[in-house]
């Protein structure tokens, strides 16, 4: 996503975003399989106007994607 890093300790990195910054810890345990909420309760959701154009910018940069649209009831 090409942002800024800020700050780099053992198992945290922050990010600068334009009001404030994106914090990533480590910690956890990774999963091929989608998590549910109770094993993982938090979600970051990006906007962006043209999907298929991000979803192509990011795999040129390495970027993998279990899918790469999905769609909702809601």
């Amino acid at each position: 996503m090409q942002l800024k890093v800020r700050n780099v300790k053992d198992s945290l990195v922050a990010f600068d975003l334009p009001h404030g910054c994106l914090m990533v810890e480590q910690g956890g345990a990774g999963s091929r399989q989608e998590k549910s909420r109770e094993q993982n309760p938090t979600v970051l959701r990006f906007d962006v106007c043209f999907l298929t154009t991000a979803v192509h910018q990011l795999e040129e940069r390495g970027v993998q994607f279990a899918e790469t649209n999905r769609t909702f009831d809601w």
